[in-house]
Parts: structure tokens; sequence; C-alpha cells
């Protein structure tokens, strides 16, 4: 856990800011943002912008290196403006990556960090390979599972970012098993229609169940090949391919809207028929939940 060793009110000139900027060397730092930084100049030299933030991690883990964690922007709007900013200057103590990686997510201030920002750092520091879209997805399909275990809708929003970001701690062994299912490519595409997290979600539950059977159902629903058009395998490509979830930005045109309690059900229910040897006819009732999954 990262220790607060020092908080203090500073002025910070563009000397000052210079030298802030010479620490922005985190490497999951975020882009910088022109846009937002002509934002905050119009601020200051408005007379409208209140207290500055500026944050510093002292790392102990990198022979006490400090790097710049919260407040690039300023900066960059301060030099750029030429007008000094009042900031609650804070300098923290890191004696793991992961302690960096958690104050950059708690750190929040004068832009929000969106949890793609957020995912990363943590990632990095669990020394994790995956591609990003990938981390995000799982930190997705955690969520879900962790709401299923407490009774919730599946798609409830409850966890605040810190804690979403921290599920990946406890579902690496399940993301090593769909990094490998996911990062394959046939003909030169990966598989689009697995790459969701309520799709994952279901992944992960399989393969907890039984983990020789699960890579060898799903590599069937990702490849499409020796499949025939009764088994629930096929049934389940065949819906996947056809559908798009009915929320958010997974929305694609022409593809038919349905909602993630569907996904999650029907491949649960294309699972348990291929674990009983049977065929299924995937049918969906919105107000049952969510199947139990067979061993």
């Amino acid at each position: 856990m990262f220790k607060l060793v020092k908080r203090e009110m500073i002025k910070v000139t563009a000397d000052v800011a210079e030298k802030f900027l010479k620490k922005n060397i985190y490497c999951d730092q975020r882009l910088l943002r022109p846009m937002h930084v002509k934002e905050l100049e119009s601020y200051l030299e408005n007379g409208t912008f209140t207290t500055g933030n500026i944050a510093i991690s002292r790392n102990i883990f990198d022979g006490n290196s400090e790097v710049l964690v919260n407040g690039q922007h300023q900066c960059n709007a301060v030099i750029n403006s030429g007008i000094p900013m009042v900031a609650l200057y804070e300098q923290y103590e890191c004696k793991e990556p992961t302690d960096i990686s958690l104050l950059y997510t708690m750190i929040d201030n004068h832009g929000a960090r969106s949890l793609s920002n957020v995912a990363k750092p943590e990632a990095n520091a669990l020394g994790l390979t995956w591609g990003a879209r990938i981390v995000s997805k799982m930190i997705t399909a955690a969520i879900m599972i962790e709401n299923m275990k407490r009774g919730l809708n599946i798609c409830s929003n409850r966890m605040v970012k810190s804690e979403k970001v921290g599920l990946l701690q406890y579902y690496i062994k399940d993301g090593e098993f769909v990094n490998k299912i996911l990062t394959f490519k046939q003909h030169g595409e990966r598989p689009k229609h697995l790459m969701r997290g309520v799709v994952i979600a279901a992944m992960i539950l399989t393969w907890r169940k039984d983990n020789y059977n699960a890579e060898k159902f799903w590599e069937l629903i990702r490849d499409g090949e020796r499949l025939t058009s009764e088994m629930p395998m096929h049934k389940l490509r065949d819906f996947l391919m056809q559908v798009s979830v009915s929320r958010g930005r997974g929305s694609s045109t022409g593809k038919q809207l349905v909602s993630e309690h569907e996904i999650i059900t029907k491949c649960i229910t294309a699972w348990n028929a291929f674990k009983r040897g049977d065929s299924t006819s995937l049918r969906y009732f919105p107000d049952k939940p969510i199947p139990k999954i067979i061993s």
C-alpha cells in the first residue's frame, strides 16, 4: 500500500512546473491531451482556476526514483500561460510496483481517469502480457462474475474503480486461458464474436468447472471447424456471430441486439448440452435466472 509522506500547499511557477515535468516518466502515464491543457490555461487566464493538485511517487522499489503521477496537464497549462497556480502538493512512498499502480488509480483530479487508463498500470504491475483490450474485457468479465456471486444483476455497477481494477490479481490464471483462446488468429483475424466481457465471463466459469473440456469447447466455437448444425457449439457460434450487445458501444449496425443476460444464458445452455452430449435449441426465457453450470 502506498504511504503519504508529505502534503503542503505550494506555488507552482513555470520553473517549478518544468521541474515536475522532468519527473513525468511513469511508463503508464496517460497521453497528454492538448485540449484539456487549453481548457486549464483559460481557467488560469480568466481567474477561475481554484487549486491545483500535484502528486509525486517516491519509488523505494526503484532506487527512490521520483515519478509524477498527477499534474502533467496543470504543469503544462502553467508553462504555456505563464500564470502561476497554487496547488496541493503530495508526495507518496511506494514500496512495490502495485503500490504506484493503486496510487495512480486513486488520484483522479482535473480530468477523470477511465477504467482503461488505470487498467494498464495494474496489468503491468502484475506482470501480465495480455493485450490492452483483453485486460479491459477481463475486468468486465470479472465484475460480472463477482456480481453473480453476490446475487446482483450481472451488469450492476456498484464497485468503485479501484475495486474493479483490483479484481485482476484474482483472475490471472483465468486470464491466461482467455488470452490463449482470444489471441489465436484464424485467417489473420481475431475471434470478434468472443471478444465481449459477457462471453469471457462464460469462458471463465466453464473453464473453472473443467479446464480440459472448456478449452476444446471454446476453440470449436472460435474456429467453427468440424462442427455440424446439430452441435451446441455450432448453434452458439452462429448466435454470437449474428448478435450485438444491446447497450453501450458494443452495438453494431445490422446485428440483432440482445442483452448480456441472454448471451451468458445461451453460452451456459450450450456448455451444459455439450457436457451432456445433447443437442439444444438454445431457447431463452428472459424471466428465468442464469442456468447452473455442469461440471
